[in-house]
């Protein structure tokens, strides 16, 4: 009897232990692994959001990813943009330098303003002798080709040069004139005027051959020319007329120690106050 105790008393033991280990592999199970939190989701404004920005709700960025492609392109829009006005720019500098270059007479600083051509045009009125225009007219030249006001309509500015057969200095300065002649620049236009080869053709001839001149060679008019000749006191004289048939900037009288240099001069005033 007291063996059988023994034993139901150890029974009772060892189901008590073993209900304790299941008891303690339970509690391990739930206290020896940290819980982990599920990551949260990031909205499109955080994952966009620029981590420097102190200012990340600035109402100007995008909101979301849709907003975000068209805040994008339209940077990259302006950017292209700048950069092709930049570009325009640069590449109307660079015509204006290069027809500056390439004329022998650019025109003055702001010649297109209404305002400053007047001022031209007054200044050059106070200096110039010799008034009128040359539109109806007719002429008799050396070569018999004549000399018409379309002639003078075809280019900016004609230089008329009026000398004679008698006039030292005008024959003098000849080489000078065939100079200018063989280089004009676009636009400008040179004719002689001898006063007295109407009766001395050959002379007149003979003089221009000499010089290597090969420009029209009037010697004899009618019409508005008659009215320019009667305001001409000394030869040589040199007139310039616009496209209209004007006389511009104001007359050269007497030869010039550099001629190339004085009508260059004339013919930049003669510019500046009409227009090209």
């Amino acid at each position: 009897m007291k063996r059988v105790a023994c034993i139901i008393l150890s029974l009772i033991f060892a189901i008590s232990a073993l209900a304790g280990c299941a008891k303690g592999t339970k509690d391990t199970e739930s206290f020896g692994t940290e819980k982990k939190d599920k990551p949260k989701k990031m909205t499109d404004t955080e994952r966009y959001a620029d981590p420097d920005d102190d200012d990340a709700d600035d109402d100007d960025k995008p909101g979301n990813e849709e907003e975000m492609k068209e805040y994008k392109s339209e940077e990259y829009k302006e950017a292209e943009d700048e950069d092709e006005e930049e570009k325009e720019e640069k590449e109307e500098k660079e015509e204006k330098e290069e027809k500056e270059e390439n004329s022998a007479y650019p025109p003055a600083e702001n010649d297109d303003s209404d305002s400053d051509r007047d001022k031209k045009k007054a200044e050059n009125a106070q200096k110039r002798s010799i008034n009128g225009t040359l539109k109806n007219f007719t002429t008799i030249t050396l070569d018999g080709r004549g000399f018409t006001f379309s002639d003078i309509a075809k280019y900016d500015i004609t230089v008329i040069n009026f000398w004679g057969t008698y006039c030292g200095p005008c024959i003098s300065e000849m080489p000078d004139l065939a100079e200018f002649y063989n280089n004009l620049p676009a636009g400008v236009n040179f004719v002689t005027y001898c006063t007295d080869g109407a009766v001395n053709e050959e002379e007149a001839q003979s003089i221009i051959d000499d010089a290597g001149l090969a420009a029209t060679v009037i010697v004899g008019s009618s019409g508005d020319f008659k009215s320019i000749l009667g305001q001409i006191k000394y030869i040589p004289t040199t007139i310039f007329v616009n496209k209209y048939g004007e006389i511009v900037g104001y007359e050269l009288i007497g030869r010039s120690a550099d001629l190339l240099k004085a009508y260059k001069d004339r013919i930049s005033d003669a510019l500046a106050e009409t227009d090209r």
